[in-house]
């Protein structure tokens, strides 16, 4: 991965050239969501880069299956939307790399489109003086991507997970709670051997740590923020389980956000590492619709 160290080197120089701006709502590089909503008519584009290490992609992928295996997403592309002061649209779609060997000694690689994804995020309660800010988040992936390209499996999925937020001095503090249902595959190549039949129906966890402004009279009101995650996934009958560490730092300039960060596998199917890198450009429809004025 010879581009790797000069997109940190971008990122690391993004960082620090930062101006004033407000934070952007997104927890990116982190999977976590927060309880929070964009307000009203406020949106967030996001533009992404992702790199895992022997992830076990995509799932159902039997234990024994791969030797080595390499996952781009370039570009990751999601859209945020408030849709009034209770409810966010969140829309996603990745374009796919896929290099890796098998057990047997073959190789493979492919390039192509992934899945596209549509959430919905709601707001139950706002933040109090004792209470957490609480919401939910549902959603569908839509079986976009190839499963005879092992780009996905060609098989929709459902997720929904609970979601609490709350400030503890110098951080804030989210924890995800949830459930998948996960369309289970009739012919996937390298498919884990099943006990039985039917959709994989793991619990999901993500408590995450984010800090307030890092280094503010240092630099020129930049809104520098660290990230820190623990994220699970239990229960599932295909192998499909496991846990990860994920950390970054988000820096905010006007506008825009930058934001990169690093994974790593602590049990299961998800990735001995990884690396995650991009941009959020947050704005008001209102603004863009004056443009048409």
């Amino acid at each position: 991965m010879p581009t790797v160290p000069r997109l940190v080197l971008a990122i690391a120089a993004l960082l620090v050239a930062c101006g004033t701006g407000a934070a952007a709502r997104s927890l990116r590089p982190l999977e976590t969501e927060s309880a929070a909503l964009l307000g009203s008519g406020e949106t967030e584009i996001i533009l992404g880069t992702s790199y895992f290490r022997n992830r076990r992609f995509p799932a159902f992928t039997a234990k024994g299956f791969l030797d080595s295996q390499d996952l781009i997403t370039a570009p990751e592309i999601e859209v945020r939307v408030g849709a009034g002061d209770w409810v966010e649209i969140q829309l996603r779609y990745e374009l796919l790399y896929l290099d890796e060997t098998h057990s047997d000694g073959s190789e493979f690689d492919t390039f192509g489109g992934g899945d596209a994804e549509i959430f919905t995020k709601v707001r139950f309660l706002r933040e109090g003086e004792m209470m957490p800010a609480l919401g939910a988040r549902f959603g569908v992936k839509l079986p976009n991507a190839s499963r005879e390209d092992r780009l996905g499996t060609d098989e929709t999925d459902f997720d929904l997970a609970l979601l609490a937020s709350k400030g503890f001095g110098p951080v804030t503090a989210h924890l995800n709670v949830g459930l998948q249902i996960l369309g289970n595959p009739d012919d996937l190549e390298g498919q884990s051997p099943t006990a039985g039949s039917g959709q994989d129906d793991p619990f999901t966890f993500s408590l995450a740590a984010v800090s307030q402004p890092l280094f503010a009279e240092h630099t020129g009101g930049c809104e520098m923020r660290a990230l820190l995650s623990i994220d699970g996934k239990e229960g599932s009958r295909f192998d499909n389980d496991g846990w990860s560490i994920n950390g970054g730092l988000q820096g905010t300039f006007g506008d825009w956000t930058v934001y990169g960060g690093a994974s790593g596998g602590l049990t299961g199917a998800p990735e001995d590492y990884g690396l995650r890198l991009g941009l959020i450009y947050a704005f008001e429809l209102e603004r863009l619709a004056g443009l048409f004025d």
